[in-house]
């Protein structure tokens, strides 16, 4: 029965012809996006790399059966590449322009309803001010949308305002402060009069700092306490200055554990340096 089912779908079925029999209607595609790991956020670059999937469903007029004409059967499983599909995209991809998702199978269910759930790691652009590090927060937007289609044709929204997150892996670097899901209509400078639709999905990230607060600001603190101590040392005595070179060279350790662990770019020079900074000069004026 599942085959013959198959065979009587597909006879004459043409999969660049988009799934409507009416073609003055418009194909709604409903998206919904699962983000399942954030891999790494690359300050130089900046470029995130993320793990998600998301979930397509659209309703194809063409692909409509009664159950009971198939020994009840109310849905089937096939290749993606036998109907049509959306050819959605990751606008914002760091490897290309456009970046496609991978054509996988598909659930058609008996009243045309259509289920795609492509999904991968994903490198997108991410526009990082590390200004704050390492108390600062990132909004790293996914854009994802299709130019094949104007919005009269195929309009793409988003069945959340906000991520699923219910499937996330926790990192040790970030951490989730709120998602936002939203529906945009842009044009292109080519062709101003034609609309395309797309939808951004926004992941707000507040950065760990906990690491940073133990191996770096805290030892950091303590030796600006010595800086006070060696101040307070007689000028004649003899171990004033092997201990202003002790916090010197200190400071200079930390400050350069500091440039090791501080994403490496000109656009944003991190604030936080420049305490230990101060404190190092000031170090040498102790001797």
């Amino acid at each position: 029965a599942e085959e013959q089912l198959i065979m009587d779908l597909f006879k004459g079925y043409d999969t660049d012809a988009r799934a409507v029999i009416n073609t003055n209607n418009t194909v709604k595609v409903e998206i919904e996006f699962v983000l399942l790991r954030i891999q790494k956020l690359v300050g130089i670059s900046r470029l995130v790399a993320s793990s998600f999937s998301i979930l397509v469903e659209w309703s194809d007029e063409r692909l409509r059966w009664d159950p009971s004409d198939y020994n009840e059967i109310k849905d089937v499983v096939v290749r993606a590449d036998r109907i049509w599909i959306p050819e959605l995209a990751i606008i914002n991809g760091a490897d290309a322009m456009i970046q496609e998702f991978e054509k996988i199978r598909v659930l058609i269910s008996h009243d045309g309803k259509v289920h795609w759930e492509p999904g991968g790691v994903f490198m997108t652009t991410c526009d990082i001010d590390i200004t704050f590090f390492p108390f600062d927060t990132q909004a790293c937007p996914i854009e994802i949308g299709a130019w094949a289609y104007k919005s009269s044709r195929m309009n793409l929204t988003s069945v959340r305002d906000v991520i699923e997150t219910h499937e996330f892996k926790v990192n040790g670097e970030w951490a989730i402060r709120g998602t936002v899901a939203r529906w945009e209509e842009i044009t292109l400078p080519c062709c101003p009069d034609i609309r395309y639709s797309k939808v951004v999905f926004v992941m707000v990230l507040d950065r760990r700092y906990m690491f940073y607060i133990m191996n770096i600001v805290l030892p950091c603190s303590l030796l600006s306490v010595l800086i006070l101590v060696v101040f307070c040392v007689p000028p004649d005595a003899g171990e004033k200055i092997s201990a202003g070179i002790s916090v010197l060279l200190a400071f200079t350790v930390f400050l350069l554990m500091l440039a090791d662990n501080v994403p490496r770019t000109s656009l944003d020079v991190p604030i936080i340096g420049e305490p230990w900074r101060q404190l190092s000069l000031t170090s040498q004026r102790a001797y």
